[in-house]
């Protein structure tokens, strides 16, 4: 498979032919075994949660199991896709310049979203239904079971996300959560405090129409996405 995936450590891209995939959850993706250690000693120690279903071989095509395993595959080819973008409006989200400066620990980003029927595109295969900021005290309560790394032990330069895929009758399905490192922290920090209110202002349906055009590359170029 050719083009390019972005590692969830240090955000360099690398070719999908030298990806190194986290082996439990088959979800995480890095540049090198240094990066993937980083990540592991980060947070995703504890978010890392292995699919009951990830490493079944030989399923019966359409079996309970196999559309488990599909369903996988395409949310996590859906988020290898928008992450640059995700990361970019979780910073925004934030609003960095009005808030603490370890607000990146203590909160995160939180995306609601649903599969989309008869679309071809890999990019367009989930909509969005919401976005909210949560404080980490509210995440810890709503799932348990990931078990979130502390705020302290968070670097100043890594955000966190939290995925939530509904089904069609709005029940949960699965819930994605990855912490990664970017560059672009301190710009966000240090912007003007009233520009960086206004970009938070509905950042959540910005988000949800850019999606749902499903033009990642023009997002990443506005954006100023590398």
């Amino acid at each position: 498979m050719g083009g390019e995936s972005e590692c969830y450590s240090c955000g360099k891209n690398v070719p999908y032919s030298e990806i190194k995939r986290c082996s439990r959850c088959l979800f995480t993706r890095y540049c090198s075994r240094e990066c993937q250690k980083t990540a592991w000693a980060n947070g995703h120690k504890k978010s890392c949660k292995p699919h009951p279903y990830a490493h079944k071989k030989d399923l019966e095509k359409f079996s309970k199991d196999w559309i488990e395993v599909e369903v996988d595959k395409a949310l996590s080819r859906w988020l290898d896709i928008w992450r640059p973008v995700f990361c970019q409006f979780a910073m925004i989200s934030l609003d960095l310049a009005n808030h603490p400066a370890n607000r990146n620990t203590t909160h995160m980003m939180v995306l609601w979203v649903t599969p989309r029927s008869f679309m071809d595109d890999p990019a367009q295969t989930y909509g969005m239904i919401r976005g909210e900021v949560w404080p980490l005290e509210l995440c810890d309560a709503t799932w348990p079971e990931i078990g979130f790394a502390p705020a302290e032990s968070l670097e100043d330069n890594r955000l966190r996300l939290v995925v939530v895929l509904e089904n069609y009758k709005g029940e949960m399905r699965r819930v994605r959560t990855f912490t990664w490192q970017t560059h672009r922290m301190s710009f966000f920090r240090e912007i003007n405090k009233t520009t960086s209110k206004a970009l938070a202002t509905g950042w959540d349906c910005v988000l949800a129409d850019t999606v749902e055009a499903g033009d990642v590359a023009t997002a990443k170029k506005r954006l100023k996405v590398d």
